[in-house]
């Protein structure tokens, strides 16, 4: 059967609140597959801040001008991230996401990424389409979950929106102390792999008003960061685990100073009033693994695969605690 003419172009504004509903529905999908309830739809202001973050990687996929599928990349340095592919049900099977997924390689290759990674569940069968698509798995990631236990009242972590407080000098001074804090986490990436670069992920945070960032360390040289979003992400009720997006932490920093990290993190769930954390480890980290199992508290709720394209990879230690890339 001869494919339909599709036509991938860069997802506008226009075209936000429709992708958010057909992510819903093709979401809801793949559930129902595995007696999964719906997934709620994605609030259009966080779909909103990836695509402004890097409107070059939003991509949508239509035919007949009928929106059919859309694809969300993040350019982190040399790294770049496939986050969201999602093809309208009825349309499966007609080489929407091989288009979604050829475009954002394109782009993000011609913006400097040497690497470009992705995760995907392993129930999914998308492992296959992408493993045809030439992406390599290169390692499991578990999610590990922890109900929050009475946290502390302080953090030992710096908020980054809250670096200097709003007493402490007038707001120049406050987004000079961010610029600072941003440009370490930059320095902080690249010293954990050349060219690695955390802080645009940070900045989607901070801009969208979604979720903070923690700052372990120096604001211009911090051995640890934290990227949590606090507010739903999803219409509906809110989730009862607080998901930390992006935990990264200089080498040996985790079995040093968890219990300040794990104490911070407990601090952030019960300020949203999220009753557990999840974070994200990368199984080639086993010591650490078994320790946030076996002494932490943690339980593995769910596993997925993570996938490179090209043969030169930023190393799985790279990128240790991301949970989820978008």
């Amino acid at each position: 059967m001869a494919h339909d003419e599709i036509n991938v172009r860069q997802l506008s504004s226009e075209w936000i609140k429709s992708a958010s509903q057909l992510e819903a529905r093709a979401y809801s999908w793949l559930h129902h597959q595995f007696g999964e309830p719906d997934k709620p739809e994605r609030k259009t202001e966080m779909l909103s801040a990836y695509v402004e973050n890097y409107s070059k990687g939003a991509k949508a996929a239509f035919i007949d001008e009928t929106l059919v599928g859309f694809g969300i990349a993040q350019k982190w340095g040399i790294l770049g991230w496939i986050g969201s592919v999602v093809v309208e049900p009825a349309f499966h099977g007609r080489g929407v996401g091989h288009a979604l997924v050829d475009s954002m390689v394109k782009t993000l290759s011609a913006d400097g990424c040497s690497t470009i990674a992705l995760e995907v569940h392993h129930y999914c069968p998308n492992i296959q389409f992408y493993i045809r698509l030439g992406f390599i798995p290169v390692a499991t990631v578990f999610v590990l979950e922890r109900q929050v236990q009475a946290p502390n009242f302080c953090l030992e972590g710096r908020l980054v929106s809250h670096i200097p407080s709003l007493e402490d000098g007038p707001e120049g001074h406050r987004e000079l102390h961010r610029a600072n804090s941003i440009k370490g986490l930059k320095k902080y990436s690249n010293a954990i792999y050349d060219g690695l670069d955390y802080s645009p992920a940070a900045e989607v945070m901070l801009d969208s008003g979604f979720g903070e960032v923690i700052i372990w360390g120096d604001e211009d040289a911090p051995w640890g960061a934290a990227i949590i979003p606090t507010q739903p992400l999803f219409e509906g009720p809110p989730s009862s685990s607080l998901n930390v997006s992006l935990l990264t932490l200089r080498e040996g920093e985790l079995s040093q100073a968890d219990p300040c990290i794990l104490a911070d993190l407990a601090v952030m769930a019960d300020r949203a009033g999220r009753r557990s954390i999840r974070l994200a480890l990368c199984g080639c980290r086993s010591n650490e693994l078994s320790a946030l199992v076996n002494a932490g508290g943690f339980r593995i709720v769910k596993t997925r695969q993570r996938m490179v394209l090209d043969r030169h990879p930023v190393e799985p230690i790279s990128m240790d605690y991301v949970l989820y890339g978008i």
